[in-house]
């Protein structure tokens, strides 16, 4: 996440022929601070509507595309970070 304003600072999943999404994102203690099945969300950087703290938070990402198939033969899930910084 990063922006020249970064109240307004958005992670948003882009790609085309997407049919379903699982999107997780979680704090340094394993809490989720965000999940959603659309696949046109995208987190705003808040949890219960309050802006998160500064940090690195990770996430998983699971998609299936519109011919079926995953991210990558046989392994439809991702996982990575995802920095905020104020």
């Amino acid at each position: 996440i990063g922006s020249s304003n970064p109240d307004n600072a958005v992670a948003r999943i882009y790609g085309e022929g997407i049919r379903q999404v699982n999107w997780i994102i979680y704090n340094r203690w394993g809490e989720k601070v965000f999940q959603t099945q659309d696949k046109n969300a995208f987190w705003d950087g808040t949890y219960k509507g309050v802006l998160v703290q500064p940090g690195v938070y990770s996430y998983s990402i699971e998609m299936i595309f519109e011919d079926g198939q995953g991210l990558s033969q046989g392994n439809e899930y991702r996982k990575g970070t995802i920095t905020v910084i104020r």
